[in-house]
């Protein structure tokens, strides 16, 4: 075991930190549909409480820290994989929950068979020993049991082992979505003039249909889309495909064109009893806005994605996840689609790149997509006014924008990072506002690299949208679920221009600088995924320097070097990124 903090030290990509153990939290590994009300029965008889990380782990946090080992003892004599979570010293903000299993990548020379061996060395079910998409012979393991290693302090051993390159545990990572507000109760808030109120696409002509509306829009608050299409002569090419992962859609919408739907896949159809596929779930409340905003097109009147004539594949992934299976997803997908649209976050905290993740993302950054030119990813920076990476000291944040969401204490002091929107392959998209400002909530810092329209809210406040704490701007009007899922406007299949109906958060912004991407690449297929990204940052519209702008000099949206920390290197054009796209014809 390598020492760090009180013996433990947790490796995640190139980065040691130096952890202890939790006091009142471990997580208890489900291996069938049984398991779970078996688990709730053994911690009803005393003080502790359960709650789902994903599909696969429940986390259990007991009332004193005393109850801790008896509880993980008595559940592990059951026949239960139990693991204690681990925390940074001094850093209380931020816990990491293990799996229980490990990733492990080895040497070309010790082979899958060699990795196999190792691995039921060490107390791995031989059985369960599988190998990873992506580069190398990277695998993941299940623990048989935790009476000799947890899946932390395996990692840890095996990385003293000859032929292993990397070894970590396969930990759950927690993922946030821009959450519907709880309903209001009476009938949806209808949209007039539904095309004309996607002003992200181009406002004038909301401002044309609705003039009072000017004092929550600007003029050129959009990002030039239908100028972008009439210098194309088209909307995108089929055979450009973007990705969406989300937590499910609502495939029966009619502006999501079954026609150019290449794949749909589900990540989350594990052993433990089918998945409900109903499109109706209510986990399709969030995926079905963000993949119209980069996709969806309409015959009927409906609404328009930034790229509605580019073919899509969707994905379902829960919110919390196991690193094995956040890569599989990504591989997969990843080298199906030229483009792909991430809309999920990390809340502040200290959540550098496993090197299971980076490793993907490198390869699909420079040779993924189906004409191995490199997939186009876009991630979503986050909605709470934090920095992506840098030191902080008592951050206030909210986990969402609600009365049941207390503002989380103590305020989070330590290094704040998102090891997945830094990682330098990735376009890391913040959001601005109908009135050219950035959205309170947004996260920022000098990994953003590009800015895409949203809508407004306070972070901290417990209710964002109520009268008094409203903000100016309107919010994002797209496809929603059908009138019985759980959607943003219950009771339409379209999202609201105001207040708690409309979507939003920088999960809105993200697919719109998908789908401009998908419009560049569509121009010229060659072009690969680093010069798109080059091409996006370079033809950005600059915005936030009016007076008292948020990138007025000596703030941290002022641009520095081509460079803002609110907006990255500006709101992205699609007009303009189309047309240097035609630049690079022959």
């Amino acid at each position: 075991m390598v020492n760090g903090g009180n013996g433990y030290q947790l490796q995640r990509g190139n980065t040691k930190i130096a952890c202890e153990r939790e006091e009142k939290f471990f997580t208890v590994a489900l291996k069938g549909k049984d398991d779970e009300p078996r688990i709730r029965e053994l911690l009803s008889q005393g003080k502790a409480t359960a709650r789902r990380l994903g599909r696969t782990d429940l986390k259990v946090e007991v009332a004193a820290a005393g109850d801790l080992g008896p509880l993980i003892e008595k559940l592990s004599a059951s026949g239960l994989v139990c693991q204690h979570a681990y925390r940074p010293v001094g850093y209380p903000g931020t816990r990491f929950y293990m799996g229980d299993q490990v990733c492990v990548r080895v040497a070309d020379s010790v082979g899958f068979g060699g990795a196999q061996d190792l691995l039921e060395s060490r107390g791995i079910l031989r059985e369960t020993v599988r190998k990873l998409l992506g580069p190398g012979c990277t695998v993941v393991g299940r623990l048989r049991d935790t009476k000799q290693f947890d899946a932390f302090t395996l990692a840890a051993e095996l990385r003293q082992q000859q032929g292993v390159i990397y070894a970590e545990p396969d930990t759950i990572e927690r993922f946030q979505s821009y959450p519907a507000a709880p309903p209001a109760g009476g009938p949806a808030t209808p949209v007039q003039h539904l095309t004309a109120s996607q002003w992200y696409l181009d406002s004038p002509q909301l401002l044309q249909t609705e003039p009072q509306l000017a004092g929550d829009l600007l003029p050129d608050a959009g990002i030039s889309v239908h100028a972008a299409w009439a210098k194309m002569q088209s909307r995108g090419r089929p055979d450009v495909v973007v990705g969406i992962i989300d937590e499910g859609f609502d495939l029966s919408h009619p502006d999501l064109d079954n026609a150019r739907l290449k794949k749909a896949l589900n990540f989350e159809g594990v052993a433990l009893g089918p998945i409900d596929d109903d499109p109706r779930h209510e986990s399709a409340g969030h995926g079905t806005p963000c993949a119209g905003l980069a996709i969806a097109g309409s015959a009927n009147a409906g609404v328009f994605g930034v790229a509605p004539e580019c073919g899509f594949v969707v994905a379902r992934k829960n919110l919390g996840t196991n690193v094995s299976n956040l890569r599989e997803a990504f591989a997969q997908v990843g080298d199906l689609v030229d483009v792909l649209s991430w809309s999920y976050s990390i809340v502040p905290s200290n959540v550098p790149l496993p090197q299971a993740i980076e490793e993907i993302f490198t390869e699909l950054s420079q040779t993924g997509g189906p004409n191995r030119n490199g997939c186009v990813l876009c991630f979503a920076a986050g909605n709470w006014n934090a920095p992506l990476d840098q030191f902080v000291t008592n951050l206030q944040w909210r986990k969402f924008p609600a009365a049941d969401s207390p503002i989380e204490e103590p305020p989070y002091t330590g290094q704040c990072l998102n090891g997945y929107a830094t990682h330098p392959g990735v376009l890391a998209i913040s959001a601005c506002t109908s009135t050219g400002r950035r959205a309170r909530y947004s996260n920022f810092g000098p990994a953003v690299a590009l800015c895409a329209p949203s809508n407004n809210y306070d972070p901290l406040s417990a209710d964002p949208f109520g009268h008094q704490a409203a903000l100016e701007g309107l919010g994002i009007v797209t496809t929603d679920n059908e009138a019985e899922g759980k959607g943003y406007n219950p009771g339409s299949i379209y999202t609201g221009l105001k207040g708690g109906t409309a979507f939003g958060g920088t999960s809105a912004a993200t697919p719109q600088v998908a789908g401009v991407a998908a419009l560049v690449r569509s121009v010229n297929p060659q072009l690969s995924a680093e010069r798109i990204r080059g091409l996006l940052k370079d033809t950005a519209t600059k915005i936030g320097q009016e007076a008292g702008g948020d990138a007025a000099p000596g703030t941290d949206g002022a641009y520095r070097q081509e460079h803002s920390d609110y907006f990255g290197h500006g709101r992205v054009n699609a007009a303009k990124a189309v047309e240097a796209a035609f630049a690079t014809l022959p």
